[in-house]
């Protein structure tokens, strides 16, 4: 069976104390991942990745982080585990290594089976009820009623932060069988060239038309997302000045945000980064459906190395004289890229394609800009 995520906005439902309890679970979440990402890196630099561990005891002890024997061992758990699984993944190759979080990216912390309570009502919908602490006295914190049966769902939730919003999320098998994408591809492998250019589908992906199909049709923001991106970013700019003025007229020597002013413009920066994340996400479910909807049975796409193309640009020096590397172009192309989010846009379209049975293939960048099947 498939598994489908949800989401649901919990930021008007939640009491003072609702909030505070949350927020102090993610920042110690956050505070326990970071310690383990900086641990990990320090091990790999040093060549000993062989004893990278889910640990945590150790950091507990850390006088400076003391506010984490305050919190329940579970979540410092779960923070600790998803940090070693990811940095695991990173040293198979299978994704990017884990970043250090600031407090104005998303934040999250994972809440397992000892923390919570399903109880099923009327109409296929279960009440969740989450609790303060796993011992014998504990008391209900939260709850929140999800329109799927206790038994779709799965054993752990997320309560997620950007700025002041929160964000109650999960998965479900949604009780369907979809075929494998190998299966998809092998049931038409048979096919000779002049077939299978009958069912292909072929996206082109950029900055200045994000993802344009082989027969002519452009995906693109519509003028309006496009203004809110630019008037997004452009605040962004000018509110990320402020705290830094603010911290040097104070004398603030740390980096964490000292006074209310300062706290309350990085909440503004964070909720705009949420609305940023939000556009492009509901730009690649769009574009992902219409793309599957109007497809062949086969869509193709560059595998292009994202990670690559965003990289800053490297410094470049002549003795003791920096000489210009076009950073400002970069960064202008880093931005129109994850204004794109072609990444995103690319999974979706993947599991939504095999929903339909119909295949998905990435293929070689090289010289597909040059050579169209077509007009050749």
């Amino acid at each position: 069976m498939a598994q489908r995520g949800f989401s649901l906005s919990i930021t008007d439902r939640l009491s003072s104390r609702q909030a505070i309890t949350f927020a102090q679970w993610i920042g110690a979440a956050n505070v326990l991942r970071n310690c383990k990402v900086r641990e990990y890196r320090d091990l790999l630099a040093q060549g000993r990745g062989t004893e990278i561990n889910q640990a945590y005891a150790p950091i507990k002890q850390d006088p400076d982080v003391a506010f984490l024997k305050d919190i329940p061992v579970q979540i410092l758990r779960n923070a600790a585990s998803s940090a070693y699984a990811d940095a695991e993944a990173a040293r198979k190759g299978i994704s990017r290594f884990p970043k250090v979080k600031g407090r104005n990216k998303k934040r999250s912390c994972i809440i397992t089976k000892e923390l919570f309570d399903l109880q099923p009502v009327a109409n296929d919908k279960t009440q969740v009820t989450i609790y303060d602490s796993a011992t014998r006295k504990r008391t209900k914190l939260f709850s929140i009623t999800v329109p799927y049966s206790p038994a779709s769902l799965s054993k752990q939730f997320i309560i997620s932060r950007q700025g002041r919003s929160f964000t109650f999320s999960g998965s479900l098998e949604d009780g369907q069988t979809y075929p494998d994408n190998e299966a998809l591809l092998n049931d038409v492998a048979y096919l000779d060239d002049d077939k299978l250019l009958g069912y292909i589908t072929g996206l082109d992906g950029g900055v200045a038309r994000p993802l344009q199909a082989c027969n002519g049709t452009i995906f693109d923001y519509t003028p309006e997302e496009k203004r809110q991106l630019r008037r997004h970013n452009d605040r962004i700019k000018r509110l990320q000045a402020a705290p830094s003025g603010k911290k040097r007229r104070n004398g603030n020597k740390s980096r964490r945000c000292a006074s209310n002013n300062q706290r309350h413009l990085a909440n503004q920066i964070s909720t705009l980064h949420g609305k940023i994340r939000r556009l492009r996400r509901n730009f690649a479910h769009r574009v992902s459906r219409n793309v599957v909807e109007t497809s062949g049975e086969i869509i193709c796409v560059e595998d292009l190395k994202l990670k690559a193309m965003t990289r800053r640009a490297k410094k470049k020096t002549q003795g003791r004289q920096t000489l210009k590397n076009g950073a400002r172009a970069k960064s202008g192309l880093n931005r129109g890229l994850n204004n794109v989010g072609l990444g995103q846009i690319y999974t979706l379209i993947k599991y939504k394609a095999n929903a339909r049975n119909k295949a998905f293939l990435k293929i070689n960048p090289a010289y597909t800009s040059k050579e169209c099947h077509a007009c050749g």
